[in-house]
Parts: structure tokens; C-alpha cells; sequence
């Protein structure tokens, strides 16, 4: 087995490291170290002996990896532990078939992440005497922290950030795996080795953006990149409002041009202003950064530069109310040099001469608060029709499966969904062989979409399903697939689909939609439900509920499967999911179901664990007077205080009505809540 040394310093660090890659590394193994990145060249050098390269991150890798046999590869970070025991469980891994193998450790975001351990003085001792996993576990992704393959693949890999510590690597024809029996400890010093920002005069960070009449939306948005960006690059396209003095105000350099009727040449003529900065930062008026620690940011792309041409950040579309409607990754920091966007609509960001789009990893210290969809303002700036006009001519000019699904998007969007729209998403589909898992499943969703929207429930239901297989993450998938279930009473097929995907890993969706993920969990528990099955059930609307509470819906199959199941205990087993209720939407079907009696008691069980929905404190209260259980009106009589004063007061007529004026009157003079 040969070792590679990722190094990220100081020095004592990396010589360590390098005494362990001998050892594992034996007799008939060889030893390279690699700087991970221009700061930490200086603790290679030092290394003394062991075989190192000139060049640091990937294309040091590249070099190294090169001049060693097509052996068994191991490539670890220079502040990680691994035992010679783990090695040669990994290796046996290895030549098992499984192509990508990792150890499981203590890295807690990542899906190998074991428990606690030793990183210490002494550790290689100490994780001896640790019983790792003995079960191999497949990942979809990892990082370069310490991985197993051959040289070949290794190589193959270089097309990822793999010296950055920060990210993820992904594949889309092989996962990863866990070796049974390997652990490693992973002290995480290589996450804070970044270098201090010094270009030499050289801008780090460019905003770029196009406006027009943006006076309302461009305060906020250029607010929010203070102290980020070096400078603020704006291209005004025709503003008749204060667009341009606020850009100004606020220091950004603005140029006029005419719209061109062309995202990407509008885009491009803002591009040209920023060609002296390492990278661009791409915004629109109405959108807002969110970002904690501008300096730990800026660090990193200094120090991260040359392993990310372009890096991806997560994008929130908001509603009226700022509650969140989708996200989505849209690469927005991307290198100055040698870029350009194509497409008059949904633009991308291509590197210059490359067919395909940029991509790159997610870097999750940014993210971005998009005001824009929101429906009011969609209708003010006519972004709808004015979309579809430009989606009409991409389509026009260029017929491939890009445009049709941008078309087909814009059509949907303008509310006409329609058999154009079908065929064009049925010839995306066909053109999709090579498309990423991701992106296939995003021509199904939206296909399905609107099958769905022209009343074909079977043909929708066929691929949804066919998308959740290949992301099993993907909600709208999901709720869609639920919802046709449901309408085609085929619900023990969603059932079957959910069970078959659940804890296999999954690619990140195209967009990740909370709503549609409470469709897909509300349908699911519902199903469970109907077919008798209480415990997955109970289960799925748990895990719901702590998600999302108040989303539930299915609150009467529940009820309904677990007093089969259970009884009259059942409600014990509901109470828990009463709880985390918000709305209340439980108590209407344990009404119709339970005795009076048992109401009160799962009432008074609700507020004597800090329940307080007011519908739940209404119908308890009313249900003790009609039971003439005293005791349990006056546990409940200080919690009344929640309910709004025309309830309480319909609420005392009606306990009235039982006969119990009494209770009527204690009702009435017991407090209001105090204002805060």
C-alpha cells in the first residue's frame, strides 16, 4: 500500500504524519506528501526525506499520484490517526470490489461519522482498544480526510476539490464505503490552516449585478455584502427611478446599457468590470447575502482559490410572509478569469470555450434570501410574461433539452399547463441519458407535474416514482408520487416505493421544498395508517411533527388505526404527537372517537404537560362540565386563560347549557393573561 500525505502544516504536524505513512505504508509501500495548499508548502519541505512534490493541492496530487506503481493507495490527511488494524480493514474492503473506501470516524457531518475519539498523545494505542463497526456502510459522499482506492481512481477523483477540507466529494457512478472494522481520528486542524488575504493589490471578491428600476430592493441587497466584497460592480439596464444614485451612494461602480432582451449578454457586460478580481460574487437587487463571518469567508477563497473555479450556495425563494417556499444551489462565486454566461433566460455561468456549465462544490458559509418571487412583485414587474417571451426565443433558436425545459418551466409558471409543455419535458427526457442523477429526476417532477396538471394520475405517479428511485431525497418526487397514490388508491405501492429508498443514499435534490416534503410525510403516515400498520404510523408523523409541527393532516386515520391497534391506550401512544401538534387538528377525531370521559383525561394529560392550543383547552373544559368531573374543570381552569375573550365567553355559554352555571361563573372570573 503506498500512502499519500495531504499536508496543511505546521510543521510538527506533517512530520508526525509522515512517521505513521511509513509504518502503514511497510516495507514495499512508498511515501509522497503534497502541500495542500501554497501556505503549507513550507511544512513539506521540512519533512526532510519523504518523496514530495513542487506543486501544491490537485495538481500536486497529480504529480505525486503519477509517480507511483498502480498499487492501493491511501490518502490521509497529515492531522488524521489511523491504525495499521484499520488500514488492512479498509484494503480488505477495497479488494472486496467496493472502489471508494473510507474509514468511519469522528467527522459528525458526514454520513461515516462514528462516535467521539482519541486525537491525542497516544491515540494509535487507544483506537486499538476501540471495537469499530462491523458493518460496511455505502455513502453517496465523503471527503479527502483519509480514502482508500487505486491510483487510477485516485487520479480520477482530481476533478474534485480533494485538497480542500471543507468539502465534499461526490461521484454519480460510484458511492463510497465505510470499511467494516476501520476507524480513524480526525483532529480537524486542517480547517483552520487558511492563509491571510494577500493578492498582491489583486481584488478578492467582485459583486456583480444587473438592475433596473430596483430602488426599493437595492438598499438591503448591497447592505447585506458590506465588509464581503472588495468592490460593487452594478450594470444598469434602463432605470427611469433612484437605482443608480443609491448603487452609487453606496460606492458601487455603475455603467448603462440598453437591455438587450438577453440575461446572459446582460450578465456578461457586468462580468467585463470585474475581470481584475480573483472571483465574482453574482446577485440580483432582490436578493440578500447571509453571512456570519465575512473574514473566515474572504480566508477561504484566498486559500481555497485554485482548487474552486466556482463554488455553489444555497439560494431560498421566500413568500409574502418571509417563510421559506424552496431552496435551491445556483453556483454564485465563480473565478473572474475566463468566464462567461450563456442563455437569454435562466442563465448559467460557463467557463469560456467548455459546452457544460460550471459547477462546483457546496460552500455553505454563504447563503442567499431571494425576495424576488413573491407575488406581488412577479405581477408589478411583469416577470412572468416577460420570461416566457425570452423562453419562447431560446427555445426558438436553440431547440435543445435545456431550453425545452426552461420553456416548459415558463409555461408552467404563466399557468398554462398544457400537451406543448408535456412534449416538451417528454424530449428533455429522452435527451437525458448523460444528465446527473439530480437532474433526471428534475425533468420527472416537473413532467409529472404537469401529467398531473392535465389529469394523467397514472402516467404522474409512474415517474414520480421513477425519480424518488434516483433521488431519494427529492420531496416533490415524493409528494407527488403520495398525492396520485392516493388519488389511485395504490397506496400500498407508496408504501413499498418509501421502504424500498428509505436510508439509501441520496444524491441533493435539484430544489428542496418544505411543503412538499409535509405532503410526502403526511401521505406516507396516512398509508402506513390505513393498512394497519400503527408503529410506522406513529413513526413517520413523529419525525413530521418535529420537523414541521402543525403539518400533520392525517389526524383521523391515525387515530383511527391506533384505537384498533390499541384501545383505549391508544391515546397515551397519541399523546406524545399532541404535544408537538400546533394546531390541534387531533383533538376533532378523538372526540368522535372516545367517551367524554376519556377526552377530559387526554386533555388534562395535554395541558398538565404544557399543551396550550386553545382548541384543545376549549374542548377539555367543555367536556369535564358535560362529564360533571369538577376535578378536572379546575386542572384545567388556569390554562383558559389562552383562549381569546369571545371564545371564552361563546365557551361559558355553552358550559352553561350543561346545566353547570357554576362552572359557567368560574369560567368568567377566572384571569385574563397578561400582556407581555
Amino acid at each position: 500500500m503506498h500512502v499519500v500525505v495531504l499536508a496543511y502544516g505546521p510543521t510538527q504536524v506533517t512530520r508526525r504524519a509522515v512517521r505513521r505513512a511509513r509504518q502503514l505504508a511497510g516495507d514495499s509501500g512508498e511515501v509522497a506528501v503534497v502541500a495542500a495548499t501554497a501556505y503549507a508548502q513550507s511544512a513539506v519541505d521540512a519533512t526532510g526525506e519523504a518523496k514530495h512534490v513542487t506543486e501544491s493541492g490537485r495538481a500536486g496530487l497529480h504529480e505525486a499520484l503519477l509517480d507511483l506503481t498502480e498499487e492501493p493507495t491511501l490518502l490521509v490527511h497529515d492531522d488524521l490517526v489511523i491504525t495499521a488494524k484499520s488500514a488492512t480493514a479498509m484494503e480488505r474492503s477495497l479488494n472486496c470490489g467496493n472502489r471508494y473506501v473510507v474509514p468511519y470516524s469522528n467527522d459528525r457531518d458526514l454520513g461515516n461519522f462514528f462516535r467521539s475519539l482519541p486525537v491525542d498523545h497516544g491515540a494509535e494505542k487507544k483506537l486499538d482498544r476501540i471495537n469499530a463497526p462491523r458493518e460496511t456502510k455505502e455513502l453517496v459522499a465523503t471527503r479527502s480526510t483519509c480514502l482508500l482506492a487505486s491510483k487510477s481512481d485516485l487520479i480520477g477523483l482530481l476533478e474534485e476539490p480533494i485538497a480542500d477540507p471543507f468539502s465534499t466529494i461526490v461521484t454519480h457512478d460510484h458511492n463510497f464505503f465505510a470499511a467494516a472494522g476501520a476507524i480513524a481520528a480526525h483532529a480537524g486542524k486542517c480547517a483552520r490552516r487558511t492563509t491571510p488575504v494577500d493578492l498582491e493589490g489583486r481584488p478578492l471578491l467582485v459583486a456583480a449585478l444587473i438592475v433596473k428600476d430596483e430602488e426599493n430592493m437595492l438598499p438591503a441587497c448591497l447592505e447585506s455584502i458590506q465588509g464581503l466584497v472588495d468592490r460593487i460592480e452594478v450594470c444598469d439596464t434602463g432605470s427611469s427611478d433612484n437605482t443608480v444614485a443609491i448603487a452609487e451612494a453606496a460606492g458601487a461602480h455603475v455603467i448603462r446599457r440598453d437591455w438587450p432582451d438577453d440575461f446572459g449578454v446582460a450578465r456578461n457586460y457586468v462580468l467585463e468590470q470585474c475581470r481584475d478580481a480573483r472571483y465574482i460574487l453574482q446577485l440580483d437587487a432582490d436578493e440578500r447575502i447571509e453571512c456570519k463571518n465575512p473574514e473566515q469567508v474572504r480566508r477561504y477563497l484566498a486559500t481555497y482559490s485554485a482548487e474552486h473555479p466556482a463554488l455553489t450556495i444555497d439560494v431560498a425563494n421566500l413568500d409574502e410572509d418571509g417563510t421559506e417556499r424552496n431552496r435551491f444551489r445556483s453556483v454564485r462565486l465563480f473565478h473572474a478569469d475566463e468566464t462567461e454566461y450563456r442563455g437569454a433566460i435562466h442563465e448559467v455561468i460557463h467557463a469560456v470555450g467548455d459546452p457544460d456549465p460550471m459547477s462546483g462544490s457546496f460552500f455553505g458559509q454563504l447563503m442567499v434570501w431571494h425576495h424576488g418571487y413573491v407575488d406581488e412583485i412577479v405581477q408589478t414587474k411583469g416577470k412572468v410574461e416577460r420570461n416566457l417571451a425570452l423562453a419562447e426565443a431560446a427555445y426558438a433558436e436553440d431547440p435543445g433539452p435545456l431550453n425545452a425545459v426552461h420553456l416548459a418551466r415558463s409555461l408552467g409558471y404563466a399557468g398554462q399547463h398544457s400537451e406543448r409543455a408535456r412534449t416538451l419535458l417528454e424530449e428533455a427526457w429522452e435527451s437525458s441519458a448523460g444528465a446527473s442523477p439530480t437532474a433526471k429526476a428534475q425533468i420527472l417532477t416537473l413532467l409529472a407535474d404537469q401529467c398531473v396538471a392535465l389529469g394523467d394520475d397514472e402516467r404522474a405517479f409512474e415517474l414520480s416514482r421513477k425519480a424518488l428511485e434516483l433521488v431519494p431525497a427529492d420531496d416533490t418526487a415524493g409528494a407527488l408520487l403520495a398525492t396520485t397514490a392516493e388519488r389511485l388508491d395504490r397506496l400500498s405501492e407508496l408504501i413499498e416505493v418509501a421502504e424500498r429508498v428509505s436510508g439509501v443514499p441520496s444524491p441533493s435534490p435539484a430544489h428542496v421544498v418544505p411543503e412538499n416534503r409535509c405532503i410526502y410525510r403526511n401521505g406516507l403516515a396516512r398509508a402506513f395508517a390505513l393498512a394497519g400498520d400503527a408503529e410506522k404510523a406513529v413513526t413517520t408523523t413523529f419525525e413530521l411533527l418535529t420537523e414541521a409541527p402543525g403539518a400533520f393532516t392525517s389526524w383521523h386515520s391515525l387515530v383511527a388505526c391506533l384505537n384498533a391497534f390499541y384501545g383505549r391506550s391508544a391515546l397515551e401512544i397519541l399523546l406524545p404527537l399532541a404535544l408537538k401538534d400546533t394546531v390541534g387538528g387531533f383533538i376533532e377525531p378523538v372526540i368522535k372517537t372516545y367517551p367524554t370521559a376519556d377526552v377530559v383525561q387526554m386533555c388534562v394529560a395535554y395541558v398538565g404537560m404544557g399543551g396550550q392550543v386553545p382548541e384543545v383547552i376549549r374542548v377539555g373544559l367543555l367536556a369535564a362540565a358535560m362529564a360533571n368531573d369538577d376535578e378536572s374543570f379546575a386542572a384545567m381552569l388556569p390554562n383558559a386563560a389562552v383562549l381569546p375573550p369571545d371564545v371564552r365567553t361563546g365557551l361559558a355559554g355553552r358550559v352553561a347549557g350543561t346545566g353547570r352555571t357554576d362552572l359557567a361563573d368560574q369560567l368568567r372570573a377566572a384571569p385574563e393573561r397578561m400582556a407581555v
